[in-house]
């Protein structure tokens, strides 16, 4: 993998991004700088459609990008081949999706566990670290319930706890309360603040949120393609 770079957690110069059709091009970011020191919180906000779901997948590999220079985690977007982005989607960042995304058939801690299983952890180092981590998200009495006995919350910090495993240098979040009521919005919103606290890791959270998105210790706006300060 490429070397890594000192300094931020995340790093974006002239980063641009299009979507081409037979009828139009799309161009949805058009020139985004973005730096983030580790160990802090970023909020984005914007109208549906404005990139940030885009933009969160390019900085998790998980989208190509057109033009620009994007750094995460020390390694640089633009170097990366194929065969190393699954390494970095699984140990450089870890996402927390509106939707939690839990495997139905596994209990809580078989959810959380199952990331550092698949990325080279022995058993018991996985099993032994989702438990940490439950507990450390408030699930501690819950980890051996499966989803569906699971409130919304609770099935978010297990989503969280799964962000968690492999020790991430970034968390993506994509409208992490978006799907909850206001009571458990508000639980998670303070845990996911805690992140970088309780791990080091920065977290850049797309949101619709104005209360979540002024929360941050950096908050921009989404519009034209670019983004500006909250």
């Amino acid at each position: 993998m490429s070397d890594e770079i000192q300094g931020a957690a995340v790093r974006c110069v002239g980063l641009v991004k299009n979507f081409a059709s037979k009828a139009e091009t799309l161009r949805v970011l058009q020139g985004v700088d973005l730096e983030l020191p580790p160990a802090s919180s970023c909020s984005i906000m914007g109208a549906s459609g404005s990139g940030k779901s885009t933009l969160l997948s390019i900085l998790g590999a998980l989208e190509r990008f057109d033009s620009g220079e994007v750094t995460v985690g020390g390694h640089r977007l633009h170097e990366l081949q194929e065969r190393e982005l699954p390494g970095f989607r699984s140990g450089v960042v870890g996402f927390v999706f509106q939707f939690h995304y839990l495997l139905k058939d596994f209990t809580a801690l078989e959810n959380v566990a199952l990331p550092a299983f698949m990325a080279g952890a022995s058993r018991a180092a996985a099993w032994a670290r989702a438990d940490f981590l439950l507990a450390k998200v408030g699930m501690a009495e819950r980890k051996d319930h499966y989803p569906s006995e699971l409130s919304g919350g609770e099935r978010q910090r297990a989503a969280i706890a799964r962000a968690l495993i492999n020790n991430p240098k970034v968390i993506l979040a994509d409208e992490p309360t978006g799907n909850l009521d206001a009571a458990n919005a508000e639980a998670v919103r303070e845990l996911m603040f805690g992140l970088p606290g309780l791990s080091g890791a920065a977290v850049i959270l797309a949101t619709h949120d104005r209360g979540m998105a002024e929360a941050a210790d950096y908050r921009f706006h989404l519009a034209g393609g670019r983004l500006c300060p909250l």
